[in-house]
């Protein structure tokens, strides 16, 4: 009665029905009880799940006051500042923030504290314009570098669930203008 219910609930998005259908095979109800109603992702937001799928774990950067009293004590001035949205394509840059926090409400990102191991990606991040502004705002500004990876439940979510083709993604547009929580 649950699988029905489950595949009852999705079945008008289609390849979400058929991927559901192919993983409840075999499937324990530990993973039932986690699913994830695709109706709360936004297309920007499975075009950043495609990316991080895609492409691994991201940059991203918080400004904060610098200089020799930074040392003691420094002031946060742009916290989680990232290309994400530009790399994945994005339709509403402005949500990125919000989008993320979704996602990590959802259990499928995390922000870590650690940064990644390819520093030119920081070096091109460092580079963008917000980033810069905020490094001048905070005079002698430093950047604290982050990242953003896929939990294991995200991936697997995006394995079993999310169209990797940008045209699956498109066909999810219609719901766009679905407000953003």
């Amino acid at each position: 009665a649950q699988k029905f219910a489950l595949w009852r609930r999705f079945n008008n998005r289609p390849w979400a029905g058929y991927l559901l259908q192919e993983h409840l095979v075999g499937s324990d109800v530990d993973w039932l009880e986690q699913m994830i109603d695709l109706g709360e992702i936004a297309p920007d937001e499975a075009r950043i799940l495609r990316l991080l799928t895609l492409k691994g774990p991201r940059p991203a950067v918080d400004v904060r006051t610098g200089g020799p009293i930074g040392r003691i004590k420094s002031d946060l001035i742009a916290p989680g500042l990232t290309m994400i949205g530009a790399e994945a394509g994005a339709r509403h840059n402005d949500r990125v923030h919000r989008y993320l926090d979704n996602l990590s409400r959802l259990g499928l990102i995390w922000f870590s504290r650690e940064q990644l191991e390819d520093m030119q990606l920081y070096q091109v991040l460092e580079a963008q314009p917000d980033v810069v502004e905020a490094l001048q705002k905070a005079r002698r500004g430093t950047t604290v570098r982050r990242s953003i990876h896929l939990t294991p439940f995200g991936h697997d979510f995006c394995e079993i669930c999310l169209p990797l083709e940008t045209e699956e993604i498109e066909a999810l547009s219609s719901r766009e203008a679905r407000p953003v929580r």
